[in-house]
C-alpha cells in the first residue's frame, strides 16, 4: 500500500528533532531487534523478524538532508552484510533521501500513523472505561508475558508467525509491563488462566510510555476491552508522573479513530522503502 499524501499537520509543523529521537529511541528498545547499528543521524536495527520496524534503517531527524542521502548504500551495505534485505522507515514528506530511494528502485509500503499523547487530569484516556462499569473483565498486569497472553497473537484472524515473533520480542525487552483482560474467573489472576480476550504491553523508556501489541480477538471486538487496557496503561503512567504516551498504527486501521478519541493526536505519518 502507498502513502496517503502527508496531511496538513505534516506539512505545516515537524517535529523537532529531540522529539523524533526521544520516540524512535523508545520504539526500537520496545521491539528489541538482535542488533542495533548507530551512524550519524539514524539507527539501524538488525533482525530477521517479521516486525517491520526491527530490520528498517530509521533517521532520528526528519530534517533529511543531501548527507542523509548519501548514506543510503552505505546503510544498505550494512543490512546486506548481515542477510538481510536493504529496508527503510521514512516519514512521509518528501526529501532528497525519498527522491534518492526512488532512483535506486525502491518503492513505499505500508503507511502509519505515530500518535500522541500528553497525559493531563481531564486526558479522555484516563477515563476511557469507566462508563462500561463490570460489563468487561478486570485488566491485570503482568512483569512477564504468560502463555495465555502470547496466544492472543495467535489467535484467530492474527499471523500467527507474525504473532509468535511480536509476542517474543516485546517479551525481551526491559521496562515493559503486560496487560490482559479475560473472562473473569473467582480465585485465579489472569496469568494462570488459560483463555485471554484482549491484551497489550506498554514499554516504559526515557521518559515515555510506548503503547505496543494491541491485540482483541475478534469474537469480542467492540466490547471496550482494549479501552480498558490503554485506561489501566494511562492510569499507572499518570501515578508514576509519566505524562509522554505514544503508539503507532496502521493509517488504515479503524482502531486509530477510537485513539482520536481518546486524546491521541497524530504526530507524523511514516512508510517504509523496500527494494522493488
Amino acid at each position: 500500500m502507498v502513502a496517503d499524501l502527508p496531511l496538513e499537520s505534516e506539512l505545516a509543523w515537524r517535529p523537532d528533532d529531540a522529539l523524533v529521537a526521544a520516540i524512535e529511541r523508545a520504539t526500537l528498545h520496545a521491539v528489541s531487534p538482535d542488533r542495533l547499528v548507530a551512524l550519524p543521524h539514524w539507527l539501524l536495527p538488525l533482525d530477521a523478524c517479521s516486525i517491520g520496524r526491527t530490520h528498517a534503517a530509521v533517521p532520528l531527524s526528519h530534517r533529511l538532508s543531501q548527507a542523509d542521502a548519501e548514506q543510503i548504500d552505505t546503510i544498505a551495505a550494512v543490512y546486506r552484510a548481515d542477510g538481510l534485505k536493504p529496508m527503510f522507515r521514512l516519514p512521509c514528506v518528501e526529501s532528497v533521501v525519498h527522491a534518492a530511494l526512488r532512483l535506486r528502485g525502491y518503492t513505499e509500503h505500508d503507511p502509519t500513523w505515530v500518535m500522541g499523547c500528553t497525559l493531563q487530569d481531564d486526558s479522555p484516556v484516563l477515563h476511557a472505561a469507566d462508563e462500561l462499569g463490570g460489563l468487561i473483565g478486570r485488566v491485570d498486569v503482568l512483569t512477564v508475558p504468560s502463555p495465555a497472553w502470547c496466544a492472543v497473537f495467535l489467535g484467530p484472524g492474527f499471523d500467527p508467525a507474525d504473532g509468535a515473533a511480536r509476542a517474543a520480542h516485546l517479551g525481551r525487552a526491559s521496562g515493559t509491563r503486560f496487560y490482559a483482560v479475560g473472562t473473569p474467573t473467582p480465585g485465579i489472576s489472569q496469568d494462570q488462566q488459560t483463555a485471554l480476550h484482549a491484551v497489550g504491553a506498554a514499554c516504559w523508556h526515557g521518559g515515555w510510555v510506548g503503547i505496543h501489541g494491541m491485540r482483541t480477538l475478534a469474537a469480542v471486538r467492540g466490547r471496550g476491552m482494549a479501552r480498558a487496557i490503554l485506561q489501566r496503561m494511562a492510569q499507572e503512567a499518570w501515578a508514576a508522573e509519566q505524562r509522554q504516551i505514544f503508539l503507532q498504527v496502521g493509517a488504515d486501521n479503524p482502531a486509530r479513530h477510537l485513539y482520536q478519541r481518546l486524546g491521541f493526536e497524530h504526530r507524523w505519518t511514516y512508510a517504509y522503502w523496500r527494494h522493488a
